[in-house]
């Protein structure tokens, strides 16, 4: 791991037997461990999805905002402790069963 990080790389191990490695291509990582002559048995490069990467950059993001009354948002519309989205959601779900024929 020493030699791979000397050379520029994020090493971590993920398994016994298992490296993740970034900021080398593999490329680059076979190269650096075959000129010190050590042992390997695969590499393989991962690239993330588009998903995983739009998933990584907006992981601080939040979708959902309360208003604030000082904003002008009327009180119904407002969040407070006592009326959470898992409540309002909770309720909607017993609305609708309410009408559906048993």
């Amino acid at each position: 791991m020493q030699v791979l990080a000397n050379a520029g790389a994020e090493v971590a191990a993920t398994a016994h037997d298992i490296l993740a490695i970034a900021g080398l291509s593999s490329e680059r990582v076979v190269a650096v461990l075959t000129a010190r002559q050590i042992p390997f048995t695969e590499v393989s490069a991962h690239r993330a999805t588009l998903e995983e990467a739009y998933m990584e950059l907006t992981r601080d993001a939040v979708e959902f905002r309360s208003a604030s009354p000082e904003r002008g948002a009327s009180p119904e519309h407002s969040a407070s402790p006592e009326h959470s989205a898992s409540q309002e959601y909770g309720a909607g779900q017993e609305a609708g069963r309410a009408g559906a024929p048993s």
